[in-house]
C-alpha cells in the first residue's frame, strides 16, 4: 500500500493489499495479463485482481471521481497478441458501518468474524448507513 498509517479501522491488509480500500503503489500492480480463453473479456473481470474496461471506468469516475485508483494493463491473448488495454480497478473506499458497542465480534485483530462471547452478532449502525445512503462516505 502507499499509505499504512492506521484509520481506525480494522483489518488493513488481513485480505491482501488489494482488498485494503486504499491505494497500492502502482509498481505493484500487473501490467500485462495472458487471457488464455477464448471467453470475451467483459467491462468488469476478476482474476486475481479487478479490471475494468473504459467504459466501465468512466462510470465509475462519473458516480465516485477522484475516489478510486486506476492503472492501465495490457491484456494479451494466448499467442501474445494484444487484446484490449483495461484498467487495474482499486476500490479505495474504507467505510466501517458496524455498531461497535452491540457488536461482539473481536476487531482489533485479523480473523476478527469470531465473537467475544456466546453467539456471533454483528450489529450495522443505522446512523452511518443512512449517512452512506445519502452519499456520504467519509464515516
Amino acid at each position: 500500500m502507499e499509505d499504512r498509517t492506521p484509520d481506525g479501522g480494522t483489518n488493513l491488509a488481513a485480505q491482501g493489499e488489494f482488498n485494503s480500500g486504499r491505494r497500492v503503489k502502482s509498481e505493484s500492480v500487473p501490467k500485462i495479463i495472458r487471457w488464455n480463453t477464448k471467453r470475451k473479456l467483459l467491462d468488469y473481470e476478476e482474476t486475481f485482481c479487478r479490471t475494468v474496461s473504459a467504459r466501465f471506468r468512466e462510470l465509475i469516475e462519473e458516480i465516485e471521481p477522484g475516489v478510486h485508483q486506476f492503472e492501465p494493463v495490457q491484456f494479451i491473448d494466448k499467442d501474445g497478441s494484444d487484446l484490449a488495454t483495461r484498467w487495474f480497478w482499486q476500490v479505495c473506499n474504507r467505510i466501517d458501518i458496524g455498531d461497535r458497542e452491540l457488536t461482539n465480534f473481536d476487531m482489533s485483530k485479523p480473523g476478527w468474524m469470531r465473537p467475544l462471547l456466546g453467539e456471533a452478532r454483528l450489529v450495522l449502525d443505522e446512523k452511518k448507513l443512512a449517512m452512506l445512503s445519502f452519499g456520504m462516505t467519509n464515516i
